[in-house]
């Protein structure tokens, strides 16, 4: 069987160190914390490797990606796997049935979910009379919104679909796994780590499966509570929640993001929390050499001399993420500040919506930047913006995202929705503050109090912002590699 790693990587193996593999679900840009580990025993000299998943674009070579040898990894199919892919065929095209509901039965539900809000909600479930499948209910239920309504359309179908994926060929005895896995654990078996480390639920399968062939250590890092994305469906959840909990057992070491996760963590796996590894971040030294900068006022001199409220990261007009009441709420906003959200996703659909709401004067877009380049930009704004919705999933709820640390490590007051996590972090240090987005009221009196006391925040994050550095995560990591994998 042909390998899509370079066999040049794996012929020679460094005398005293170790040959370390990353296995990672993230397609084109791979995660930065998956990256910041790898680096970090990379510069202590050990062979390290990131497998990750259909890279953009696909390239037959080995990529150096962060200064770490990568390489995005493609599914390859048997015949028998083709039989299986068919079946999956068949499956979506039975379960695609017509979904041409009677208008009275629109109606009422447009009535019962919406009332009298605006149209534009209503006019798309009005365009449901025109679907000819169940997927395109789904689809259009996401895009306005109703994330768990989507959800539960889907379901019945992801559920045969994943029953017919349980007889995908057989590795051992117990397990199977499906293409994207067989990928995975393929590639391991031919490199012969000495440690594995699995980033996330569907890595782990494989990583395990790997572990018992080659005898290598495993590492098994939980970024998420997968089982808890608000986009899995019921069965699948419960499946999810099974596997983890008894695959999680060949793990030499668990860690995950924030102490609140370790705990749920340990709750659903009946056993020993995770150790703690933060999402943070290192910030540049010459970040504010000679002083703060000041990049989105150069690409947009319209703005001023204007307050800039930044979001960055995945834009997406779902609910969980709040984007699209954000924006629309800036018609109420003081002039005296802009909102300015860069990143990638659904910036077009965003751009439309600035357009008719007649924004363009209050709301600026700004495309993703590289890793290396983001901290300039985020700096260059006066407030970081969190306005998850709290009532999503455990997810956000618990979650500490990456921008949180970007934040602290740009010096940047922080303004967040009420995520627990967050909160107590914002309140212990002083970085910022916490409200309730869906009041706005409330909202744009913590905006003035804040824009009055921009200062006084900075001072706290210039203080202690130093403890939620990548290099204080960054021993803690590499003490827990030399304590279970014998690393050094």
């Amino acid at each position: 069987m042909s390998h899509k790693v370079d066999s040049e990587w794996i012929d020679s193996r460094k005398q005293g160190y170790r040959r370390i593999v990353f296995l990672t679900p993230d397609s084109h840009p791979i995660d930065r914390r998956v990256v910041a580990k790898a680096d970090s025993l990379q510069s202590r000299g050990h062979e390290v490797f990131i497998l990750a998943w259909r890279g953009k674009p696909a390239d037959p070579q080995a990529l150096v990606y962060g200064g770490i040898k990568t390489q995005f990894l493609e599914p390859k199919f048997d015949n028998n796997q083709r039989v299986i892919r068919a079946a999956f065929s068949t499956a979506i095209r039975v379960t695609d049935i017509p979904a041409r509901l009677p208008v009275l039965v629109l109606e009422a539900l447009e009535r019962v979910l919406f009332g009298d809000r605006k149209l534009e909600r209503r006019s798309t479930l009005k365009e449901l009379l025109a679907a000819n499948s169940l997927s395109f209910v789904a689809l259009k239920a996401s895009k306005v919104g109703l994330d768990r309504i989507a959800s539960m359309i889907n379901w019945p179908k992801n559920w045969l679909i994943n029953s017919i994926s349980n007889v995908v060929l057989r590795v051992d005895s117990k397990r199977s796994m499906n293409s994207t896995e067989r990928a995975f654990y393929s590639e391991l078996v031919f490199m012969k780590p000495d440690v594995i480390e699995a980033n996330d639920f569907p890595c782990l399968r494989p990583a395990v499966l790997a572990k018992r062939k080659t005898g290598a250590l495993l590492v098994y890092d939980m970024h998420e509570m997968y089982s808890e994305i608000e986009t899995i469906d019921p069965i699948r959840r419960i499946k999810i929640r099974l596997d983890e909990k008894s695959l999680v057992k060949s793990a030499d070491l668990c860690i995950t993001v924030n102490p609140l996760f370790a705990k749920k963590l340990a709750l659903m796996h009946g056993g020993r929390e995770p150790a703690v590894i933060q999402n943070a971040v290192d910030a540049p030294d010459d970040l504010f050499s000679p002083g703060r900068p000041d990049l989105f006022r150069k690409e947009f001199p319209e703005i001023g001399d204007r307050k800039i409220l930044l979001y960055q990261g995945w834009i997406y007009s779902g609910e969980s993420r709040n984007l699209k009441k954000l924006v629309q709420s800036f018609r109420k906003v003081s002039d005296k500040v802009v909102l300015v959200m860069m990143g990638y996703g659904e910036v077009e659909y965003f751009r439309d919506l600035i357009r008719e709401q007649n924004l363009g004067d209050h709301v600026f877009l700004r495309d993703a930047v590289s890793q290396d380049q983001l901290l300039y930009y985020t700096a260059s704004a006066d407030i970081g913006l969190i306005p998850y919705v709290a009532t999503a999933d455990l997810n956000t709820q618990c979650g500490s995202p990456n921008k949180l640390y970007e934040f602290i490590q740009a010096r940047l007051p922080i303004l967040s929705n009420d995520l627990v996590f967050v909160r107590s972090v914002l309140e212990a240090e002083g970085f910022g503050e916490v409200t309730q987005f869906s009041d706005q009221e409330t909202l744009l009196q913590v905006l003035e109090k804040m824009i009055g006391s921009l200062a006084s925040y900075q001072e706290r994050l210039v203080e202690k912002g130093s403890m939620y550095a990548w290099r204080e995560e960054e021993k803690k990591y590499v003490k827990l590699l030399e304590q279970h994998c014998s690393i050094f």
